[in-house]
């Protein structure tokens, strides 16, 4: 993890964070959208905002908090994805907002 790289403002083609379980990765990416509509154009900027980082040996915390003072091309950011493969884990448990996954005898949450 990249901790206090420019965490708020737009990271086009940047992701400051990936967890690993060996063979999977997860990670999150913010998205934006252009416009009011249910007909709305999708934008992503692969992440439209950068998260807050804080991490101390093998726990990462991401917080994602825009600074609505940098717009970009009046986009507006709905949302966090999470990049999760639960079908590629040999175990997966969903509990309240955790979602938590097992391959071999590693684990992320």
């Amino acid at each position: 993890s990249l901790e206090k790289y420019n965490a708020g403002f737009h990271g086009s083609q940047q992701t400051p964070w990936v967890a690993t379980t060996g063979t999977l990765n997860v990670g999150t990416q913010s998205e934006s959208f252009v416009g009011d509509d249910s007909l709305t154009r999708f934008v992503s900027f692969n992440n439209a905002h950068l998260p807050f980082l804080n991490q101390s040996k093998n726990v990462l915390v991401s917080m994602y908090y825009p600074n609505w003072d940098y717009q970009i091309m009046g986009a507006s950011f709905p949302g966090v994805r999470l990049i999760f493969p639960l079908e590629s884990f040999d175990e997966t448990e969903v509990f309240q907002n955790w979602v938590i996954g097992r391959e071999n005898n590693s684990y992320v949450a």
